[in-house]
């Protein structure tokens, strides 16, 4: 059973298995209220639809069906003491728009002057905030576009209602999805006159409907129904809602000619730790999200979120043939350098696939699985023995207990001292998949080991390691911000280091670095640690070394200020872990070793 089993698939959604009744229990704040079509034209107003298409009318504004009774005294004769309370809430506690007629939507989010269209359009009212982006269309007369307003001119807007305290980001998003649907639908009318065509249908619908009504009420849910019925925008609409409220993301062509994409990181990302946790835990600001992006480097590997095959069939039918490409060949075992040789790609491309699959929720990024990994239980993971999680994991290795596996991962450990745990003697390569597993349900993380370089100043007697520690503690977040500017260069690597690059890998090996990084400066044994005072100096000099080390360690004193781990430094420099390691025992007095998370990778550690 796979982790995405107990969610719908997009054919249960297109069959229309999964509406709006189905998904007021799974809202969240990053879900719109509703979605609303209005037009103005020479003839007014008109919602032509809306959707969630439920009664939008508060219990004590309908109609009183005891009018008529003599025995009931009406509401005006009976005197009230009381202070009257007033609810200025006009969201319904299941989800739904409430307090406003169709008429009055239809006044409200049709602007009635052509200045207002063509920019985005925004309405607060109380705990509901209307947007859109408004536009004119000037209708076709005998297949010639007309540039003047004419009197069969009109505006329309696709109007999402929003919570009021939604951020301006997801706001601007919600934007965004309605200016591509208007400059679709603008498009399909300039081409074939199809929004003329599903309008009128709409509003003849309408208009017989309301004929026959005599009161003022909200038109009845079943005037919407039926649009839906003979109207294919109605349906592509009613698709974009769903689709936001179960996936977040939006695929759909208007006319089954545009395609219209777009992806609500937030409600992706709550989906994602709601499959593997049980809950959404937080709400991924889009900023954490560039963050984690920019932080891919060729070293990375990345882990696909969904099976193969499900991931390939749900990628639009225009999707790039490199992406697929790269899907195929994917594997956690393998960083983006192996990847990019296997699959013959250039490396900026598969940084950019990589970062596509990462924004649609659809990969995370990671260290390519070796033995030599650390990994932890993460500090949010559900321990309980009657979790989900234990009975899925049970389905997927019937001869391991997941409680077992994580408490051998309660403290940071290398993975070759789990093997007997794993299971790896009765199942070779069984371990690999566990590990696999427990990181794509967020139950483990690496942790990975940082240095500083910290010597004492010999000649003033006092350590200087806590004042420099907190000097490179107050410039990493200003070198982060310097290293998010910079732009990715390309930069050939002379030797081909094992640890990255296979013994079948002939071809030159390519790496991504800042552009702080490039220039190199090759100091001469008279001038080492240049940098440092001179008591600092002496200090270093004082440790039992060769020659050779100290200049290995000059080379590599650029990276030992706690921002780049072990495997990024091997990476950069080509060398060993084996001559890593060696380093860093040789100089530990004056060495400040850390281990924690890779902080931009592993965002979702601390974020409940």
């Amino acid at each position: 059973m796979s982790f995405i089993d107990a969610y719908p698939t997009q054919g249960e959604i297109d069959e229309g298995k999964y509406r709006s009744s189905n998904l007021r229990m799974t809202k969240s704040d990053s879900d719109p209220i509703g979605l609303f079509l209005v037009t103005y034209s020479a003839g007014g107003e008109k919602l032509l639809f809306r959707y969630p298409y439920e009664s939008t009318l508060n219990p004590d504004e309908k109609k009183s069906d005891y009018s008529n009774n003599r025995f009931i005294m009406k509401d005006s004769l009976i005197v009230s003491y009381e202070v009257p309370k007033y609810d200025y809430s006009v969201v319904a506690r299941d989800g739904l728009l409430t307090g406003f007629s169709d008429k009055a939507l239809a006044n409200l989010l049709a602007p009635t002057k052509p200045d207002f269209c063509g920019q985005k359009f925004e309405v607060k009212i109380n705990d509901v905030n209307f947007v859109g982006f408004p536009t004119v269309v000037n209708v076709m007369k005998d297949g010639v576009h007309c540039h003047r307003l004419q009197q069969t001119d009109f505006v329309f807007n696709v109007v999402f209602a929003l919570r009021a305290w939604v951020s301006p980001e997801m706001v601007a998003t919600y934007q965004d999805l309605s200016r591509q649907l208007a400059v679709a639908l603008c498009h399909e009318e300039h081409r074939v006159g199809y929004l003329s065509t599903q309008k009128q249908t709409m509003l003849s619908i309408v208009d017989d409907y309301s004929s026959h009504v005599e009161t003022d009420c909200t038109l009845d849910a079943a005037i919407f129904s039926k649009c839906l019925e003979s109207s294919s925008l109605a349906k592509t609409l009613r698709k974009v809602y769903d689709d936001i409220c179960l996936t977040g993301t939006v695929q759909v062509y208007i006319n089954n000619w545009i395609a219209i994409n777009l992806c609500l990181k937030p409600k992706v990302s709550g989906l994602v730790f709601q499959r593997s946790w049980g809950d959404c835990p937080f709400v991924l600001q889009p900023q954490v999200l560039q963050r984690c992006i920019k932080a891919i480097r060729p070293y990375h590997a990345f882990l696909l979120t969904e099976e193969e095959r499900i991931l390939v069939d749900s990628l639009p039918l225009d999707a790039s043939p490199t992406l697929v490409k790269l899907i195929r060949v994917s594997s956690p075992l393998k960083n983006l350098q192996s990847l990019a040789a296997e699959a013959d790609l250039d490396m900026r491309q598969v940084v950019r696939l990589v970062a596509s699959l990462v924004y649609w929720g659809k990969a995370m990024i990671l260290f390519p699985l070796c033995e030599t990994n650390n990994y932890m239980v993460a500090p949010l993971t559900n321990t309980s023995l009657n979790s989900l999680l234990v009975q899925r994991f049970q389905d997927h290795f019937p001869d391991l207990s997941l409680p077992m596996i994580l408490s051998e991962f309660s403290m940071p450990c290398a993975l070759k001292d789990h093997r007997d745990v794993l299971g790896v003697q009765q199942n070779p390569g069984q371990d690999v998949q566990v590990v696999i597993w427990l990181m794509r349900h967020r139950l483990i993380f690496q942790v990975h080991t940082f240095i500083h370089l910290l010597p004492k100043d010999a000649n003033a007697g006092k350590s200087q390691a806590q004042y420099r520690l907190r000097m490179l503690s107050k410039s990493r977040h200003k070198a982060a911000n310097e290293d998010d500017d910079d732009d990715i260069d390309l930069e050939l690597s002379r030797d081909n280091d094992d640890r990255f690059s296979g013994p079948s890998n002939r071809l030159t090996n390519l790496r991504l670095v800042p552009s702080s990084m490039k220039q190199r400066h090759h100091s001469q044994p008279g001038e080492l640690f240049a940098k440092f005072t001179a008591g600092e100096r002496q200090t270093i000099f004082a440790c039992t070394a060769k020659e050779e080390d100290l200049l290995l360690l000059e080379r590599l004193s650029k990276y030992l200020n706690g921002q780049f781990h072990l495997e990024a430094i091997m990476f950069y420099e080509n060398i060993r872990r084996s001559q890593l390691v060696a380093l860093i025992d040789k100089f530990r007095d004056i060495l400040l070793i850390k281990q924690h998370e890779e902080a931009d990778i592993a965002y979702w550690i601390y974020m409940r």
